[in-house]
């Protein structure tokens, strides 16, 4: 027979609504309860706080590993955003068309897409794996290597495969703006993933990715811009 005592149970018998018997709400930011931390519960004590859990993991996890952590992801960020550039360039052709998908493509889609994937790999490690970055200053030196990286793979494809016809003209321009523009925007959104980073480290709760939005916002936002005024220098002298 059923047992009526099982229906319609409140939202207090929920574990974190719990209280202690001083009436206190019992903390709810136990590593145990991490979704994406659920297979620890056979390796580590669940009663961890999650600033714990990941203080108890940088201390397990080697300096060599950190370090060669945080170089592949600088060397990883600029390559693997570039095909980006290259599928953006199939779509609109060899030059940006002057109608909305084509300055849609240029001031909006590109930017998004590419400063975004310039920084995904250090987001999600800071996110999902924060012990193999335990320094602050690791995240800001990623994401300038990202961008510079990315800029320098971006400015060969153009000087040589996409505007070779331009000469030296194109090629001092994007060595002298546009190389260290990417720098500047991809070091402003890793400003971002420092505010989760200290989420983690200087608050010892779980990165939340809200935090690294109004700066990847910034940075998306002035390269956009950057873009609309080249594409609007190019229409005006053409």
């Amino acid at each position: 027979m059923k047992d009526r005592r099982t229906d319609n149970i409140g939202v207090s018998e929920e574990p974190h609504f719990a209280e202690d018997q001083g009436g206190e709400t019992l903390r709810d930011d136990f590593m145990g309860d991490e979704p994406a931390l659920q297979w620890t519960r056979n390796t580590l004590d669940a009663s961890l706080s999650y600033g714990e859990y990941v203080k108890a993991r940088c201390s397990r996890t080697s300096p060599l590993a950190q370090w060669l952590t945080a170089a592949g992801c600088a060397l990883a960020a600029g390559p693997a955003a570039i095909a980006v550039t290259f599928f953006e360039f199939l779509a609109m052709g060899r030059a940006p068309v002057m109608d909305f998908t084509g300055i849609l493509m240029v001031t909006v889609i590109g930017p998004v897409v590419e400063e975004v994937a310039k920084i995904i790999c250090v987001l999600w490690l800071v996110e999902r794996r924060p012990w193999l970055l335990p320094w602050r200053w690791v995240i800001l030196a990623i994401g300038l290597a990202g961008g510079l990286s990315f800029g320098a793979i971006e400015n060969l494809l153009y000087i040589h495969v996409y505007a070779p016809e331009a000469g030296e003209a194109l090629a001092a321009y994007r060595w002298a703006v546009t190389f260290p523009a990417h720098g500047l925007w991809s070091l402003i959104a890793a400003l971002g993933v420092l505010r989760m980073w200290r989420q983690v480290f200087e608050e010892g709760r779980p990165a939340d990715v809200s935090a690294a939005f109004p700066w990847i916002a910034a940075a998306i936002i002035l390269h956009g811009l950057y873009n609309a005024g080249a594409m609007a220098f190019e229409f005006i002298a053409g």
